[in-house]
């Protein structure tokens, strides 16, 4: 059983299924889904009890772009071909060189194609 922090018991798989369903729309509050309409969060620490490991690392995935997201950082640029992020100081800079090992892509901060890699 998964409990929210009112107390309200789902099934795993109920909860397991609500969290695919919730991550696949890119949205990582994960709420109650009681009848009274309780919506408080379920905690993380709950919800790595249960959650299959790829699973809870998408979770944390689509958490953390949110928080980065609703922070508004000013110089704040991402990787077109990847999920890395930099922030880029120099507002005359054309090109953003991704640092992530696995892409090491190098492209137009303008129009996001990729120009070569580093």
């Amino acid at each position: 059983m998964v409990q929210c922090p009112e107390a309200h018991l789902f099934c795993k798989s109920c909860v397991t299924q609500y969290v695919k369903t919730q991550l696949g729309s890119h949205d990582s509050s994960i709420l109650c889904m009681h009848p009274s309409e309780c919506k408080l969060p379920f905690p993380e620490t709950e919800l790595a009890r249960f959650l299959p490991e790829k699973l809870l690392d998408l979770y944390h995935r689509i958490k953390q772009q949110k928080e980065i997201q609703d922070a508004q950082i000013d110089g704040l640029e991402e990787c077109p071909f990847c999920e890395f992020k930099a922030v880029i100081e120099n507002p005359d800079e054309k090109l953003f060189r991704c640092q992530r090992e696995e892409c090491s892509a190098v492209s137009c901060r303008n129009c996001k194609k990729l120009v070569g890699l580093r």
